[in-house]
């Protein structure tokens, strides 16, 4: 049998960051879809937080034949926040991935305020007095209508909603929007960022109601610089797997930074740790070939 954590053969990595950016990266987008080739991968899905990457994907297609290279766009303030506009001219250009925001998410913005990290500073990061939410109320009960039409947008192209750093209650509004309009391809982004503050009990309800969680490396990486004692580690990722299931489940990297390894080893590194954490290679080979070729549409 091969060794299919050695080579990532037919492999999708749903989440990579590229150069350029509004942040030091450490591959392009072509050196990105290099390496993916070079370790014989299926696809890869280029993700950045200011720009539509669906065009960049695109080009990264055609010059490195022999994988499949995608994009997307971040509702972050940089593209109008929640704005359909945005959403179309993405899907217009063969995006495949709608996020919600990113560090410009209200969740995000707020954590930060209870928590302030000094690594943010050092990339010159700034947060806004409000960020992005879908609450136009303190009671939470007023959603902004934009979401529905995003929504509806993703689920006539057959793409894919992840939910950014949208807080759980917003994760839940969405939830409750894709079921009525039969979007199926909702995906709860990195569940184990601490920043995000979702438990075991979170994870459960997401995929009782049709979510993929999306178990990225990032946070798991020795120099991530939100690291914290609260965040989910190797052993709660496992366990949490074995419990949801790996057919709701995804693996990611989530790589890019200047301090980490290139994405796909990053993702090499990422299957083999779980490997030795005890899921077995069929849920592997469920979680980081079957589901995400199936979601992107490439079966």
């Amino acid at each position: 049998m091969r060794d299919i954590f050695r080579d990532l053969r037919d492999a999708v990595d749903l989440h990579v960051h590229p150069a350029p950016d509004s942040f030091p990266r450490l591959l392009d987008d072509v050196e990105i879809a290099e390496d993916a080739r070079a370790k014989r991968m299926r696809a890869v899905v280029l993700k950045g937080h200011t720009s539509i990457t669906a065009d960049r994907a695109a080009i990264a297609t055609r010059m490195v034949p022999g994988v499949e290279v995608y994009g997307g766009v971040v509702l972050n303030p940089a593209v109008g926040g929640l704005n359909p506009e945005a959403v179309r001219a993405s899907i217009a250009m063969g995006g495949r991935v709608v996020w919600g925001p990113t560090m410009w998410a209200q969740q995000h913005v707020d954590y930060i305020r209870r928590h302030p990290m000094s690594g943010y500073r050092a990339i010159g990061m700034r947060f806004p007095a409000r960020g992005v939410t879908l609450f136009r109320d303190a009671a939470r009960t007023d959603v902004d209508p934009r979401i529905y039409e995003i929504l509806e947008l993703v689920r006539e192209a057959d793409g894919i909603f992840a939910t950014g750093h949208f807080h759980r209650d917003e994760v839940g509004v969405i939830l409750d929007h894709a079921e009525r309009i039969g979007l199926r391809k909702i995906v709860v982004t990195h569940p184990n960022y601490q920043v995000l503050e979702f438990t075991l009990e979170d994870c459960r309800r997401f995929a009782a109601r049709g979510a993929y969680l999306e178990w990225c490396y990032l946070p798991l990486t020795p120099h991530w610089m939100l690291r914290s004692p609260e965040s989910w580690g190797l052993g709660e990722i496992a366990a949490a797997i074995r419990e949801l299931g790996a057919e709701r489940c995804l693996l990611s990297s989530d790589l890019g930074q200047l301090h980490n390894a290139p994405p796909a080893e990053g993702l090499r590194e990422f299957i083999q740790a779980l490997r030795e954490e005890g899921v077995a290679d069929k849920d592997l080979e469920t979680m980081t070939r079957a589901t995400p070729a199936r979601l992107l549409g490439l079966e």
